[in-house]
Protein backbone atom coordinates (compact mmCIF):
# COMPACT_ATOMS: atom_id res chain seq x y z
CA UNK A 1 0.00 0.00 0.00
CA UNK A 2 2.75 2.68 0.61
CA UNK A 3 4.60 1.97 -2.69
CA UNK A 4 1.17 2.70 -4.07
CA UNK A 5 0.61 5.77 -2.54
CA UNK A 6 3.89 6.62 -3.34
CA UNK A 7 3.59 6.26 -7.27
CA UNK A 8 0.21 8.12 -6.99
CA UNK A 9 2.20 11.40 -5.56
CA UNK A 10 4.56 10.95 -8.09
CA UNK A 11 2.11 10.72 -11.11
CA UNK A 12 -0.09 14.10 -9.38
CA UNK A 13 3.27 15.74 -9.03
CA UNK A 14 4.13 15.06 -12.81
CA UNK A 15 0.88 16.11 -14.50
CA UNK A 16 1.26 19.35 -12.45
CA UNK A 17 4.16 20.19 -13.71
CA UNK A 18 3.13 19.09 -17.47
CA UNK A 19 -0.13 21.85 -17.07
CA UNK A 20 2.68 24.22 -16.10
CA UNK A 21 5.26 23.50 -18.52
CA UNK A 22 3.29 24.99 -21.48
CA UNK A 23 3.44 28.42 -20.39
CA UNK A 24 7.14 28.64 -21.17
CA UNK A 25 6.89 25.77 -24.34
CA UNK A 26 6.03 29.18 -26.70
CA UNK A 27 7.52 29.00 -29.92
CA UNK A 28 9.18 32.42 -30.93
CA UNK A 29 7.94 32.97 -34.64
CA UNK A 30 10.27 36.14 -36.18
CA UNK A 31 9.73 37.31 -39.19
CA UNK A 32 13.58 37.62 -40.58
CA UNK A 33 13.15 39.22 -43.85
CA UNK A 34 10.66 41.74 -42.50
CA UNK A 35 13.01 42.84 -39.33
CA UNK A 36 16.52 42.51 -41.09
CA UNK A 37 15.20 44.09 -44.55
CA UNK A 38 17.56 46.67 -46.07
CA UNK A 39 18.39 48.01 -49.66
CA UNK A 40 21.58 50.02 -51.38
CA UNK A 41 19.73 52.75 -53.50
CA UNK A 42 23.21 53.76 -55.27
CA UNK A 43 26.74 54.53 -54.92
CA UNK A 44 28.06 57.48 -57.04
CA UNK A 45 31.15 58.57 -57.81
CA UNK A 46 32.46 62.08 -59.11
CA UNK A 47 34.67 62.67 -61.97
CA UNK A 48 37.86 64.42 -61.20
CA UNK A 49 41.35 66.04 -62.60
CA UNK A 50 44.20 64.53 -61.21
CA UNK A 51 45.49 64.71 -58.46
CA UNK A 52 41.77 65.58 -56.54
CA UNK A 53 40.13 63.47 -54.47
CA UNK A 54 37.22 61.38 -55.73
CA UNK A 55 34.29 61.65 -53.65
CA UNK A 56 31.70 58.77 -52.88
CA UNK A 57 28.27 59.16 -51.90
CA UNK A 58 26.77 55.12 -50.86
CA UNK A 59 22.86 55.19 -50.08
CA UNK A 60 22.00 52.63 -47.83
CA UNK A 61 18.04 52.58 -46.82
CA UNK A 62 17.09 50.19 -43.61
CA UNK A 63 14.12 49.09 -44.16
CA UNK A 64 13.86 46.58 -40.83
CA UNK A 65 12.84 46.55 -37.60
CA UNK A 66 16.20 46.32 -35.59
CA UNK A 67 19.43 47.90 -35.86
CA UNK A 68 21.92 47.01 -38.33
CA UNK A 69 25.66 47.26 -38.49
CA UNK A 70 27.08 48.41 -41.66
CA UNK A 71 30.38 48.03 -42.58
CA UNK A 72 31.90 49.12 -46.49
CA UNK A 73 35.06 48.11 -48.03
CA UNK A 74 35.80 50.30 -51.25
CA UNK A 75 37.77 48.22 -53.92
CA UNK A 76 39.40 50.00 -57.06
CA UNK A 77 39.97 48.38 -60.23
CA UNK A 78 41.85 49.74 -63.40
CA UNK A 79 42.36 48.09 -66.39
CA UNK A 80 40.66 44.66 -64.69
CA UNK A 81 43.49 45.00 -62.01
CA UNK A 82 42.99 45.96 -58.28
CA UNK A 83 44.87 48.90 -57.29
CA UNK A 84 43.49 50.16 -53.57
CA UNK A 85 41.72 48.26 -51.21
CA UNK A 86 40.08 50.25 -48.35
CA UNK A 87 37.37 50.12 -45.59
CA UNK A 88 35.74 53.40 -46.04
CA UNK A 89 33.26 53.06 -42.84
CA UNK A 90 31.74 51.38 -39.86
CA UNK A 91 28.51 52.20 -38.92
CA UNK A 92 25.12 51.42 -37.04
CA UNK A 93 21.78 52.44 -38.56
CA UNK A 94 18.55 52.43 -36.77
CA UNK A 95 15.60 51.06 -37.77
CA UNK A 96 13.62 52.38 -40.84
CA UNK A 97 16.46 55.13 -41.23
CA UNK A 98 17.73 56.27 -44.76
CA UNK A 99 21.89 57.18 -44.05
CA UNK A 100 24.64 58.65 -46.68
CA UNK A 101 28.14 57.14 -46.19
CA UNK A 102 30.91 59.84 -47.65
CA UNK A 103 34.21 58.35 -48.16
CA UNK A 104 37.00 59.19 -50.31
CA UNK A 105 39.96 58.36 -52.46
CA UNK A 106 43.35 60.36 -53.61
CA UNK A 107 43.87 59.19 -56.94
CA UNK A 108 47.74 58.28 -58.08
CA UNK A 109 47.52 58.06 -61.81
CA UNK A 110 44.68 59.17 -64.31
CA UNK A 111 42.27 57.24 -66.41
CA UNK A 112 38.96 55.72 -66.45
CA UNK A 113 38.13 53.59 -62.72
CA UNK A 114 35.89 51.02 -61.29
CA UNK A 115 34.87 51.44 -57.68
CA UNK A 116 33.16 48.66 -55.72
CA UNK A 117 31.75 48.55 -52.55
CA UNK A 118 31.27 45.89 -50.47
CA UNK A 119 28.46 45.88 -47.38
CA UNK A 120 28.07 43.85 -44.92
CA UNK A 121 25.06 44.24 -42.78
CA UNK A 122 24.95 42.18 -39.06
CA UNK A 123 22.21 41.76 -36.63
CA UNK A 124 23.18 41.12 -33.04
CA UNK A 125 20.05 40.65 -31.93
CA UNK A 126 18.64 37.78 -33.91
CA UNK A 127 22.50 36.95 -34.87
CA UNK A 128 22.21 37.13 -39.10
CA UNK A 129 24.74 38.84 -40.98
CA UNK A 130 24.13 39.56 -45.30
CA UNK A 131 26.53 41.07 -47.50
CA UNK A 132 26.00 42.72 -51.35
CA UNK A 133 27.98 45.11 -53.28
CA UNK A 134 27.59 47.95 -55.88
CA UNK A 135 29.89 49.55 -58.49
CA UNK A 136 30.12 52.59 -60.55
CA UNK A 137 32.91 54.09 -63.18
CA UNK A 138 35.28 57.09 -62.62
CA UNK A 139 37.34 59.22 -64.47
CA UNK A 140 40.32 61.44 -63.48
CA UNK A 141 41.59 63.45 -65.82
CA UNK A 142 45.36 64.79 -66.36
CA UNK A 143 46.01 68.28 -66.62
CA UNK A 144 44.45 70.68 -68.18
CA UNK A 145 42.11 68.20 -69.89
CA UNK A 146 38.07 69.00 -68.99
CA UNK A 147 35.71 66.25 -69.02
CA UNK A 148 33.93 65.85 -72.21
CA UNK A 149 30.37 67.22 -72.46
CA UNK A 150 27.93 64.46 -71.91
CA UNK A 151 26.45 62.55 -74.49
CA UNK A 152 28.73 64.45 -77.57
CA UNK A 153 29.66 62.73 -80.65
CA UNK A 154 30.30 59.25 -81.57
CA UNK A 155 32.81 56.74 -79.90
CA UNK A 156 32.31 53.51 -77.90
CA UNK A 157 29.91 53.03 -75.25
CA UNK A 158 31.06 54.62 -72.00
CA UNK A 159 30.69 52.37 -69.27
CA UNK A 160 28.11 51.28 -66.82
CA UNK A 161 26.31 54.82 -65.46
CA UNK A 162 25.42 52.54 -62.34
CA UNK A 163 25.82 48.81 -61.09
CA UNK A 164 23.50 47.10 -58.77
CA UNK A 165 24.54 43.53 -57.33
CA UNK A 166 22.41 40.84 -55.58
CA UNK A 167 23.65 37.17 -54.26
CA UNK A 168 21.99 34.39 -52.77
CA UNK A 169 23.46 30.91 -51.45
CA UNK A 170 20.33 28.86 -52.40
CA UNK A 171 16.95 29.21 -54.64
CA UNK A 172 14.94 26.26 -54.61
CA UNK A 173 13.00 25.06 -57.72
CA UNK A 174 10.03 26.95 -58.33
CA UNK A 175 10.77 29.88 -55.61
CA UNK A 176 10.97 33.81 -57.32
CA UNK A 177 13.22 36.25 -55.69
CA UNK A 178 13.37 40.12 -56.06
CA UNK A 179 15.50 43.04 -56.81
CA UNK A 180 14.13 46.13 -55.39
CA UNK A 181 15.53 48.87 -57.19
CA UNK A 182 14.80 52.99 -55.73
CA UNK A 183 17.85 54.74 -57.52
CA UNK A 184 15.98 57.34 -59.76
CA UNK A 185 18.98 56.61 -62.50
CA UNK A 186 17.41 53.32 -63.03
CA UNK A 187 13.97 52.56 -64.75
CA UNK A 188 14.04 49.39 -63.69
CA UNK A 189 12.00 49.73 -60.00
CA UNK A 190 11.40 45.84 -59.30
CA UNK A 191 12.96 42.42 -60.93
CA UNK A 192 11.26 38.95 -59.84
CA UNK A 193 12.90 35.53 -61.05
CA UNK A 194 11.19 32.79 -60.67
CA UNK A 195 13.78 29.40 -61.37
CA UNK A 196 12.39 26.01 -62.38
CA UNK A 197 15.60 24.43 -61.23
CA UNK A 198 17.57 24.37 -58.00
CA UNK A 199 20.23 27.38 -58.03
CA UNK A 200 23.52 27.48 -56.55
CA UNK A 201 25.91 30.40 -55.77
CA UNK A 202 23.20 32.89 -57.82
CA UNK A 203 24.70 36.36 -58.67
CA UNK A 204 22.96 38.69 -60.23
CA UNK A 205 23.93 42.22 -61.89
CA UNK A 206 22.15 45.03 -62.97
CA UNK A 207 23.86 47.09 -65.71
CA UNK A 208 22.56 50.65 -66.82
CA UNK A 209 24.37 51.96 -70.29
CA UNK A 210 24.29 55.77 -71.17
CA UNK A 211 23.55 54.60 -74.42
CA UNK A 212 23.37 51.58 -76.65
CA UNK A 213 26.16 49.15 -75.50
CA UNK A 214 28.93 48.23 -78.31
CA UNK A 215 28.43 44.45 -78.32
CA UNK A 216 24.69 45.00 -79.40
CA UNK A 217 24.73 45.40 -83.41
CA UNK A 218 21.67 47.39 -84.02
CA UNK A 219 19.16 50.00 -82.13
CA UNK A 220 15.51 48.89 -81.42
CA UNK A 221 12.85 50.75 -83.39
CA UNK A 222 11.53 53.57 -81.98
CA UNK A 223 13.39 56.03 -79.62
CA UNK A 224 14.63 54.52 -76.83
CA UNK A 225 14.62 55.66 -73.07
CA UNK A 226 16.86 53.60 -71.83
CA UNK A 227 19.32 50.43 -71.80
CA UNK A 228 19.83 47.66 -68.92
CA UNK A 229 21.69 45.15 -68.87
CA UNK A 230 21.02 42.19 -66.43
CA UNK A 231 23.82 39.63 -66.19
CA UNK A 232 24.18 36.67 -64.10
CA UNK A 233 26.29 33.42 -62.61
CA UNK A 234 24.71 29.95 -62.21
CA UNK A 235 21.35 30.59 -63.82
CA UNK A 236 21.71 29.14 -67.40
CA UNK A 237 18.75 27.36 -68.05
CA UNK A 238 17.04 27.52 -65.31
CA UNK A 239 14.91 30.76 -65.51
CA UNK A 240 11.26 29.72 -65.43
CA UNK A 241 9.68 33.41 -65.85
CA UNK A 242 11.07 36.94 -64.87
CA UNK A 243 8.28 40.12 -64.14
CA UNK A 244 10.22 43.55 -64.44
CA UNK A 245 8.26 46.55 -63.60
CA UNK A 246 10.02 50.01 -64.63
CA UNK A 247 8.95 53.36 -64.61
CA UNK A 248 9.06 56.08 -67.46
CA UNK A 249 9.39 59.82 -66.78
CA UNK A 250 6.39 61.77 -68.16
CA UNK A 251 8.95 64.38 -68.98
CA UNK A 252 10.49 62.76 -71.82
CA UNK A 253 7.14 61.32 -72.84
CA UNK A 254 6.13 64.85 -73.63
CA UNK A 255 8.97 66.17 -74.77
CA UNK A 256 9.43 63.48 -77.44
CA UNK A 257 5.79 63.50 -78.20
CA UNK A 258 5.50 59.94 -77.18
CA UNK A 259 2.19 57.88 -76.77
CA UNK A 260 1.85 56.28 -73.39
CA UNK A 261 0.81 53.09 -74.27
CA UNK A 262 3.10 52.43 -76.88
CA UNK A 263 6.27 52.38 -74.12
CA UNK A 264 7.66 48.44 -74.83
CA UNK A 265 10.13 46.53 -73.05
CA UNK A 266 12.86 44.86 -75.80
CA UNK A 267 15.00 42.12 -75.01
CA UNK A 268 18.11 41.31 -77.21
CA UNK A 269 20.01 38.38 -78.42
CA UNK A 270 22.86 37.52 -81.29
CA UNK A 271 19.88 35.12 -82.75
CA UNK A 272 16.86 37.20 -82.81
CA UNK A 273 17.79 40.99 -82.29
CA UNK A 274 15.68 42.92 -80.51
CA UNK A 275 11.96 41.00 -79.43
CA UNK A 276 9.74 42.89 -78.39
CA UNK A 277 7.14 41.63 -74.85
CA UNK A 278 4.01 42.74 -74.38
CA UNK A 279 3.92 45.82 -71.29
CA UNK A 280 1.13 46.81 -69.66
CA UNK A 281 0.67 50.43 -68.28
CA UNK A 282 0.18 49.92 -64.75
CA UNK A 283 0.09 53.21 -62.92
CA UNK A 284 0.87 56.78 -63.12
CA UNK A 285 1.40 59.84 -61.24
CA UNK A 286 2.88 63.90 -61.51
CA UNK A 287 6.17 62.53 -62.75
CA UNK A 288 6.26 58.68 -63.76
CA UNK A 289 4.61 56.56 -65.49
CA UNK A 290 4.52 52.85 -64.44
CA UNK A 291 4.55 49.74 -66.32
CA UNK A 292 5.29 46.35 -66.51
CA UNK A 293 6.41 43.16 -68.53
CA UNK A 294 6.82 39.33 -68.52
CA UNK A 295 10.29 38.26 -69.76
CA UNK A 296 11.31 34.68 -70.66
CA UNK A 297 14.71 35.12 -69.81
CA UNK A 298 18.00 37.61 -68.87
CA UNK A 299 20.22 39.69 -71.09
CA UNK A 300 20.24 43.60 -72.21
CA UNK A 301 17.10 44.90 -72.39
CA UNK A 302 16.09 48.60 -74.18
CA UNK A 303 12.81 50.92 -73.15
CA UNK A 304 11.26 52.25 -76.48
CA UNK A 305 7.89 54.34 -77.31
CA UNK A 306 6.69 55.78 -80.54
CA UNK A 307 5.36 59.13 -81.45
CA UNK A 308 1.70 60.03 -81.23
CA UNK A 309 1.21 60.20 -84.92
CA UNK A 310 3.36 57.43 -85.48
CA UNK A 311 1.24 53.59 -86.54
CA UNK A 312 0.93 51.44 -89.28
CA UNK A 313 -2.92 51.63 -91.23
CA UNK A 314 -4.80 48.43 -89.77
CA UNK A 315 -2.67 48.22 -86.71
CA UNK A 316 -5.37 47.96 -83.68
CA UNK A 317 -4.04 48.88 -80.30
CA UNK A 318 -5.90 49.66 -76.39
CA UNK A 319 -6.27 52.40 -74.64
CA UNK A 320 -6.89 51.61 -71.91
CA UNK A 321 -10.78 49.98 -71.97
CA UNK A 322 -11.20 51.23 -75.55
CA UNK A 323 -9.83 49.54 -79.18
CA UNK A 324 -8.45 52.04 -81.79
CA UNK A 325 -7.00 51.02 -84.76
CA UNK A 326 -4.62 52.96 -87.12
CA UNK A 327 -6.35 55.02 -90.03
CA UNK A 328 -4.85 55.53 -93.20
CA UNK A 329 -3.65 59.13 -92.38
CA UNK A 330 -1.18 57.36 -89.55
CA UNK A 331 -3.62 58.53 -86.61
CA UNK A 332 -5.24 56.75 -84.03
CA UNK A 333 -9.45 56.34 -84.15
CA UNK A 334 -11.65 55.12 -81.49
CA UNK A 335 -13.48 52.00 -82.71
CA UNK A 336 -15.43 51.49 -78.88
CA UNK A 337 -15.72 50.61 -75.62
CA UNK A 338 -14.63 47.01 -75.00
CA UNK A 339 -17.26 45.56 -72.00
CA UNK A 340 -15.00 43.63 -70.41
CA UNK A 341 -11.97 45.27 -71.29
CA UNK A 342 -8.97 45.23 -73.87
CA UNK A 343 -6.28 43.06 -74.51
CA UNK A 344 -3.28 42.82 -76.97
CA UNK A 345 -5.15 44.95 -79.51
CA UNK A 346 -8.41 43.21 -79.21
CA UNK A 347 -11.72 43.18 -76.62
CA UNK A 348 -11.55 40.44 -73.99
CA UNK A 349 -14.96 38.21 -74.60
CA UNK A 350 -15.47 37.25 -70.84
CA UNK A 351 -15.26 38.77 -67.77
CA UNK A 352 -11.47 38.65 -66.02
CA UNK A 353 -10.89 37.78 -62.98
CA UNK A 354 -10.08 40.99 -61.10
CA UNK A 355 -7.12 42.16 -60.01
CA UNK A 356 -4.87 44.64 -60.89
CA UNK A 357 -1.71 43.93 -63.04
CA UNK A 358 1.55 42.91 -60.34
CA UNK A 359 -0.77 43.06 -57.31
CA UNK A 360 0.54 40.22 -54.84
CA UNK A 361 -2.08 38.03 -52.58
CA UNK A 362 -1.54 35.11 -50.44
CA UNK A 363 -4.16 32.44 -51.38
CA UNK A 364 -3.28 29.97 -48.47
CA UNK A 365 0.17 29.47 -48.17
CA UNK A 366 1.16 30.05 -51.91
CA UNK A 367 2.05 33.55 -52.91
CA UNK A 368 0.11 34.87 -55.58
CA UNK A 369 0.59 37.43 -58.35
CA UNK A 370 -1.19 39.23 -60.81
CA UNK A 371 -0.81 38.27 -64.43
CA UNK A 372 0.52 41.82 -66.55
CA UNK A 373 -2.92 41.52 -68.55
CA UNK A 374 -5.14 41.54 -64.86
CA UNK A 375 -6.23 38.17 -66.11
CA UNK A 376 -5.70 35.60 -63.87
CA UNK A 377 -3.51 35.02 -60.72
CA UNK A 378 -0.33 33.23 -61.18
CA UNK A 379 1.52 30.89 -58.26
CA UNK A 380 5.33 32.13 -57.71
CA UNK A 381 6.18 30.59 -54.39
CA UNK A 382 4.68 28.00 -51.81
CA UNK A 383 5.51 29.60 -48.61
CA UNK A 384 7.18 27.25 -46.13
CA UNK A 385 6.21 29.14 -42.65
CA UNK A 386 3.39 31.06 -44.06
CA UNK A 387 1.89 33.63 -45.89
CA UNK A 388 0.08 36.73 -44.78
CA UNK A 389 0.23 40.33 -45.37
CA UNK A 390 1.02 39.21 -49.21
CA UNK A 391 4.52 37.93 -48.41
CA UNK A 392 6.33 34.32 -47.75
CA UNK A 393 7.25 34.59 -43.93
CA UNK A 394 9.94 33.44 -42.04
CA UNK A 395 10.42 31.49 -39.14
CA UNK A 396 12.97 31.37 -35.83
CA UNK A 397 12.79 29.01 -33.24
CA UNK A 398 14.80 29.53 -30.65
CA UNK A 399 17.18 27.07 -28.63
CA UNK A 400 14.73 27.42 -25.48
CA UNK A 401 11.25 26.50 -27.37
CA UNK A 402 13.19 23.26 -28.50
CA UNK A 403 14.48 22.65 -25.22
CA UNK A 404 11.12 22.64 -23.67
CA UNK A 405 9.33 20.87 -26.58
CA UNK A 406 12.09 17.79 -25.40
CA UNK A 407 11.61 18.02 -21.69
CA UNK A 408 7.79 18.15 -22.57
CA UNK A 409 7.81 14.59 -24.39
CA UNK A 410 10.14 13.16 -21.57
CA UNK A 411 7.58 14.05 -19.12
CA UNK A 412 5.00 12.71 -21.32
CA UNK A 413 6.73 9.17 -21.74
CA UNK A 414 7.32 9.10 -17.94
CA UNK A 415 3.91 9.40 -17.08
CA UNK A 416 3.13 6.72 -19.55
CA UNK A 417 5.82 4.22 -18.09
CA UNK A 418 4.33 5.21 -14.59
CA UNK A 419 1.27 4.32 -15.17
CA UNK A 420 1.88 1.30 -16.99
CA UNK A 421 3.82 0.17 -13.83
CA UNK A 422 0.94 0.80 -11.39
CA UNK A 423 -1.21 -0.99 -13.68
CA UNK A 424 0.91 -4.14 -13.80
CA UNK A 425 1.21 -4.20 -9.88
CA UNK A 426 -2.23 -3.61 -9.29
CA UNK A 427 -3.20 -6.73 -11.57
CA UNK A 428 -0.57 -8.68 -9.76
CA UNK A 429 -1.77 -7.34 -6.35
CA UNK A 430 -5.58 -8.48 -7.01
CA UNK A 431 -4.22 -11.84 -8.52
CA UNK A 432 -1.73 -12.27 -5.20
CA UNK A 433 -5.20 -11.98 -3.12
CA UNK A 434 -7.57 -14.58 -5.39
CA UNK A 435 -4.64 -17.06 -4.99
Amino acid sequence: MKRKFFLTLVILFSVQFVLSTPAYAVTTIVDVSKVMSWNVVGLTATDVTYPNTVDFILEFNNNGTVDLNVSGNLSIKKDGSVIHNQKVFNDSVSAQQFNNFTFNWTPTDTGDFLANVTINMTSNEFNQSNFTFITTSFTVYSQPSQPPPDGGGAGPSRPPVLNITKTWNKILPGASVTIEIESEMFAFTEITIEVEKESNDVKVEVNRFHDKPSFVSKEPAGRTYQYIEIKHDNLEGKVRNVVIMFRVENEWLSSNSIDKYSVTLNRYSDDLGWESFTTGLIDEDSDYAYYGAEIPDLSVFSITGRGITLCRPGEKRCYGDYLQECSSQGSWDTLGKCDHGCYEGGCITEVPPFCSPGERRCSGNVLQRCKMDGTAWKDIETCKYGCWDNECKGMYVSYITRMAVFVLFAILVAIVVIMMVLVYMNVKMFVGRKR
